[in-house]
């Protein structure tokens, strides 16, 4: 399959609906990974049908939304009783939402048909959107550019630029966009391979560029927390004390360290490091680790697995953080290649939400008490 065949068949779409045979789905699968249109189209119709899905479910059993763009896709969601949303012309959206009623309403006789929605995209500035949150009560915690690390790496988004000037441009550029929201702190990364025999770099890029993007921050009054990465997942700088070193190199005082759980949980002398450097991580990421972890995109609600959240957060609390703490759990449901099951993503987001706050209560309850 190439994306010619892709956007011929409506692949994405029809992924995402379920509505490819098993053999095809491998073979879409296979493409994808490799192609950067079908990528970006499957993000951002996954994310809208996560959005869509916040609107219109108001049951836990109620059918879920599906994002339509044509007859023939109308037409299976239809068979399979789904709300739909359709974010073309309202030409095609009426012909659409005409095929899926003449194919719902036979075998539906007297039902209350499923939710038919129109999508539409609201552009707001972000002041704007900054003042509403700030209405709402609402604060900025830690926020990501879309392309946040300095080296090329696995995580980049499809489409991602290579060379070190264009995605340095890309991050001052995140880095004055998000300072709109005062943000604890904006994160970015030194970068990862995904190959820990092959890990990113060199360093000497990194130390290079942090002064001129500490700068950047500073103009616009917000804090860095540089992202400590694993050494299995190929970072550059893995160690808390390198970490460190390298900060103190750069010499800017609005640099700080964003701390992951998951990317440290199992280096030497963890707690010891902690509780030396502590002062210097103005950001944690907290999630627990699966035990085995099936993929990449594998991490469990603290407290649970191997079961290491409560031990760490512990530390950091004796070492005197006080800031923010993010409940960062990636869970597969395909998106990222592999549906694995019990995926948390699968869930009603409500009932995610729900049992994410009670580990990380019960979680920094157990750190408070250690």
């Amino acid at each position: 399959m190439d994306h010619l065949d892709a956007d011929r068949t409506k692949a994405v779409e029809r992924y995402v609906l379920g509505d490819l045979s098993v053999s095809e789905v491998e073979e879409f699968e296979r493409h994808f990974f490799d192609c950067p249109q079908c990528s970006e189209e499957l993000r951002a119709l996954t994310i809208f049908q996560e959005n869509a899905r916040a609107v219109f479910v108001e049951q836990d059993s109620a059918p879920i939304p599906a994002s339509v763009h044509a007859p023939e896709s109308a037409e299976r969601a239809a068979k399979r009783n789904l709300h739909v949303v359709d974010l073309d012309p309202t030409g095609p959206t009426r012909i659409a939402m005409e095929r899926y009623r003449a194919t719902w309403r036979p075998p539906h006789p007297g039902a209350a048909m499923p939710k038919l929605g129109l999508g539409r995209f609201v552009v707001v500035a972000d002041t704007d959107v900054a003042a509403r949150m700030k209405e709402a009560g609402l604060s900025a915690t830690f926020c990501v550019p879309a392309v946040h690390m300095v080296l090329p790496s696995q995580i980049d988004p499809p489409g991602a630029p290579q060379d070190i000037p264009t995605r340095l441009a890309l991050i001052s550029a995140s880095i004055r966009r998000l300072s709109a929201f005062q943000p604890a702190a904006v994160l970015i990364g030194p970068g990862a391979s995904g190959d820990p025999a092959h890990p990113a770099g060199p360093l000497d890029v990194v130390a290079d560029a942090l002064p001129a993007l500490a700068d950047v921050a500073a103009d616009c009054g917000v804090t860095l927390g540089v992202e400590l990465l694993a050494a299995r997942r190929g970072s550059v700088i893995s160690s808390l004390p390198r970490l460190v070193a390298l900060l103190d190199e750069v010499g800017r005082d609005n640099l700080g360290i964003m701390f992951s759980i998951y990317h440290s949980w199992s280096e030497p002398n963890l707690h010891e490091d902690l509780l030396r450097y502590g002062s210097r991580i103005n950001s944690v990421q907290v999630c627990d680790i699966r035990d085995p972890e099936r993929s990449r995109f594998d991490r469990e609600l603290p407290g649970r697995g191997r079961g290491v959240a409560p031990e760490i957060m512990a530390t950091l609390l004796r070492a005197g953080y006080k800031g923010w703490w993010e409940l960062v759990i990636f869970s597969d449901d395909g998106i990222y290649g592999t549906a694995l099951p019990n995926s948390y993503w699968a869930m009603p987001p409500r009932n995610f939400l729900a049992q994410a706050k009670k580990a990380f209560d019960e979680s920094y309850a157990q750190a408070s008490g250690l």
